[in-house]
């Protein structure tokens, strides 16, 4: 018992005296409802007489904390923990881990942290770095909208070695089990209560560049310039999207790092860049990673990150040393439960063994991306029920997707998704259709807007709860059979506001069933002006053969109209069935800057894929020219004078999608519609700066907008300026010619203390007929006021009328005042706050209470005043000595 006391008091002794927290970070698991599993890492200096922790207290962050064991390592000096592991033997860098569970109340932002007394010594960014304790935390946020969340695990240790001109790496190999999404930020080491230690990235000793890149974690450090042992902290921040699509944070975890620099005439080795990958799930994914060493020295290979840490089957990668170059080999089995929208990191650690053994050895860190992407849903297929559409497919090989996303558009695209491509690009036409929420359902009926005629293609994906989705299934398409008369014309043959004509054509049904709906028939055609109200009969034939009609008496040049065919059948003319709307192709034209827009509106059951445009040349005289082509429902004629009026109409190519049997191409006109050429657009917003030079000067400039959406008419910039919480005014401070960038130079009369913003103003008004366009403001910038005080140290109060009183000999644009002077024994003998009065009267060097006057001598004013400001003016302080002489 005695031995076991006398080292029990020892320990504690080494404890008091020693020094050896070097780095360490906190994370932790979720177990279930609100209980976590936390667990606090260090690594600590592993010396003799260095102090050793067998327990920390933690601070779970909710007004509770606890004592908790070292878990890793044997047990031999610690009684009721273990020891933890010598990882580094020759740089004495011991890692200790700690683990504890604990449960919350109630939902919330808890931050977990621990203090321990001490840092080791010597660190180069951190004074008297052994007597600064060492402080870690994490934030944990406890959210049920969110669901339950674990934190990034770190799979590199904390604690590297560089040389001093050689640049310096670490990656955490930070791997997050939910798929979160991960960015990095550099922060401060801290201190008790966690307070930042601002020496840490301080010039004075971090010379260079110290940044980290948000996306990948790698830490830069370009260069290090001084031996020293430096430490720096970052944080990785987990992020997750909610209920309203949005990324929000829900958690970090700081690292803090330590990082011995040294001197050394080695280089550093190369990693070859390589990737990244996407996988489908289910396949193996293996590669070769290459490193090689300038200085030929003798290299160590090994890899980190998410794909060795995921359920197994896990990524191997077995380390590999030798002379350089060395090659290593990456594998993968991967599975769907690997399956995840974010990519895993994956970080490749060169490490060289120089000969010298004076020479530290230097490191390099590649890191690459895999994606593992879910198969795509097998064996669509898709068939008329009716007048509708069934979709069927086999359910998704990756059982825990949550459902699947159904797209649509007419006609086949042709899509092959490349190896990174999930889901189904916005560039293919398919818009999304619907989602089903369960992957057991595998079937799906469509039932809008089915038209005959129309071929309709689907692709199908899976989704998973995290937002990942599969590869797109093949595409597959089906049609209604053709069992309607269809529509083939809706021609505009004359425009005009009353006597326009619509040429309309359709054929009989190619798949009508006869033995369904025997005679005796009916066919209707119906039409109307618009998109809405109800069709008015147009025509009426007793059999279901191909027609035409002429619709007379129009205002064509106004209205689009639309038809329809309604099919009756049997011995009381039941209804079949009516056609899908087919409309007459309306032509919207309207002026802009030197050129006329014109936009094709449609409701037709056939694809036009292809407009020709006709010009009236010149305006009047009834003779149109094609002038150019368009496969977009829209077209821009160019080159045209503005104030001179310009007539079109378009012709529309179309066919049929179902069937290739079918009448091709539909040839339909639009009316004619003109509009003036008139420039209307608004020049971009200008980019704008402003300096100032106290009390009265500002100069500002200007960049005129740039690119293709921008015109290059400016001819005129204007500033407006305002004050304290007015608007700007319609009027502009300054209007001032202005073709290009410039800087001008602006002397005020008044104050220059305000808001200004500018705009660009073209030439359109020189055009016949046209306005000029005045773009919105820019951004506004403000300038504070140019306040200015001074008093003299000197005045003499004895009425020769030179320096009677006690004045500023110097102030601007002070809003309020108040002044104190007392006297060397702390009599008050003078007060103002009256800013006009003091101004008019000053200090007549009087004693205020009685009118006597003051005894020469050295007097203490105080000046308390607020400077005219835009908004709310602090208050500031004037102080000195003042002598009075009479």
């Amino acid at each position: 018992m005695r031995k076991i006391l006398l080292l029990f008091f020892f320990l504690i002794g080494l404890s008091a005296q020693a020094t050896h927290n070097r780095a360490g970070e906190i994370t932790y698991r979720w177990i279930n409802g609100l209980t976590y599993e936390v667990t606090i890492t260090t690594y600590t200096r592993a010396c003799q007489l260095c102090a050793d922790r067998c327990e920390l207290a933690i601070d779970w962050g909710d007004g509770s904390g606890d004592t908790l064991a070292r878990a890793n390592g044997p047990s031999v000096v610690c009684l009721t923990a273990r020891d933890g592991e010598i990882i580094d033997a020759l740089n004495q860098i011991r890692k200790n881990i700690y683990v504890g569970l604990h449960t919350y109340d109630a939902p919330g932002i808890y931050t977990i942290k621990m203090e321990d007394r001490n840092r080791n010594a010597g660190i180069s960014n951190i004074l008297n770095s052994d007597q600064v304790p060492f402080y870690i935390e994490t934030e944990l946020f406890i959210s049920p909208s969110l669901g339950a969340n674990s934190s990034p695990v770190l799979t590199n240790p904390p604690v590297e070695r560089g040389c001093v001109g050689k640049r310096f790496e670490h990656n955490p190999g930070a791997y997050d089990p939910d798929g979160d999404s991960l960015a990095y930020r550099l922060v401060f080491s801290k201190a008790q209560n966690g307070d930042p230690i601002q020496t840490i990235y301080d010039p004075q000793y971090v010379q260079d560049s110290v940044k980290i890149d948000p996306n990948t974690g790698t830490f830069y450090w370009d260069l290090p310039r001084n031996v020293g042992q430096y430490n720096f902290a970052f944080e990785v921040v987990e992020y997750r999207k909610n209920s309203q699509g949005r990324y929000v944070r829900i958690g970090f975890v700081t690292r803090d790092l330590q990082v011995d620099i040294e001197d050394c005439g080695n280089n550093p080795p190369e990693v070859n860049p390589i990737g990244p990958f996407c996988v489908e799930a289910g396949t193996n994914l293996n590669f070769i990673v290459n490193a090689s060493d300038v200085d030929g020295d003798d290299l160590t290979l090994s890899s980190f990150g998410g794909p060795f840490e995921v359920d197994i089957p896990r990524a191997t990668f077995n380390e590999v040393s030798g002379p350089t170059p060395v090659s290593g080999f990456f594998n993968w089995n991967t599975r769907c439960l690997h399956v995840r929208k974010q990519p895993y990191q994956v970080h490749f650690k060169a490490v060289d063994m120089p000969p010298d053994p004076d020479d530290i050895p230097l490191s390099d860190i590649y890191t690459t991306e895999i994606t593992v992407i879910a198969p795509a849903p097998e064996n669509p297929d898709v068939q008329p029920e009716g007048f509708d559409l069934r979709l069927n497919w086999d359910r998704s090989i990756c059982g825990q997707a949550e459902g699947y996303l159904v797209y649509r558009r007419e006609a086949e695209y042709g899509f092959v998704p490349g190896a990174c491509e999930t889901g189904v690009p916005a560039y293919t036409g398919y818009v999304f259709w619907d989602s089903i929420q369960d992957v057991n359902t595998t079937t799906y009926l469509d039932t809008t807007q089915i038209e005959i005629g129309k071929e309709y293609c689907y692709m199908v994906v899976a989704y998973f709860e995290d937002e990942a989705l599969s590869y797109a299934s093949e595409e597959f398409c089906a049609s209604l059979p053709l069992s309607l008369p269809m529509f083939t014309k809706v021609d505009v043959e004359t425009t005009d506001p009353a006597s326009g004509t619509i040429g309309v054509e359709w054929i009989e049904a190619p798949e009508f069933d006869s033995t369904l709906y025997p005679p005796p028939y009916r066919l209707d055609l119906m039409g109307r002006a618009g998109n809405d109200g109800p069709f008015n009969l147009l025509f009426s034939a007793n059999n279901l053969d191909a027609g035409s009609f002429s619709h007379q008496n129009l205002n064509t040049q106004a209205e689009r109209y639309e038809y329809r065919l309604d099919v009756f059948a049997g011995p009381n003319l039941d209804k079949v069935g009516s056609t899908a709307i087919a409309s007459s192709v309306f032509n919207l034209a309207s002026g802009s800057d030197q050129s006329v827009d014109l936009e094709f509106d449609f409701d037709v059951p056939w694809l036009n894929e292809r407009f020709i445009i006709y010009r009236e040349e010149p305006t009047g005289s009834g003779q149109f020219d094609s002038i150019g082509e368009s496969f977009t429902p829209n077209y821009r004629d160019t080159g045209r004078v503005n104030g001179e009026n310009y007539c079109y109409y378009a012709e529309a190519y179309g066919r049929y999608t179902a069937s290739d049997s079918l009448p091709r191409p539909l040839i339909n006109r639009s009316q004619v519609a003109c509009a003036t050429a008139r420039d209307t657009t608004a020049p971009c917003i200008p980019q704008f700066t402003i300096s100032n030079v106290c009390p009265d000067t500002i100069y500002f400039s200007w960049k005129l907008g740039l690119g293709d959406d921008c015109s290059n008419d400016v001819k005129q910039i204007n500033i407006y300026f305002r004050t304290g919480e007015n608007a700007f005014g319609e009027v502009p401070l300054l209007s001032i010619p202005a073709t290009g960038d410039s800087t001008i130079k602006y002397v005020s009369d008044g104050t220059i203390f305000g808001c200004y913003a500018i705009s660009a103003v073209d030439d359109a008004d020189q055009d016949p007929g046209g306005q000029a366009n005045e773009s919105a403001l820019s951004e506004e910038l403000c300038i504070e006021s140019c306040f200015s005080i001074g008093f003299p140290n000197v005045f003499t109060p004895n009425a020769d009328g030179i320096n009677d009183r006690f004045l500023p000999w110097q102030i601007e644009q002070v809003s309020r005042l108040e002044i104190e002077i007392y006297s060397r024994w702390g009599n008050l003998v003078y007060r103002n706050n009256n800013l006009e009065d003091f101004l008019s009267n000053g200090w007549d060097g009087t004693i205020q209470e009685n009118g006597q006057d003051a005894a020469e001598g050295v007097y203490y004013y105080v000046c308390r005043y607020q400077a005219e400001s835009i908004g709310p003016s602090v208050e500031q302080t004037a102080s000195g000595f003042v002598h009075l002489l009479r």
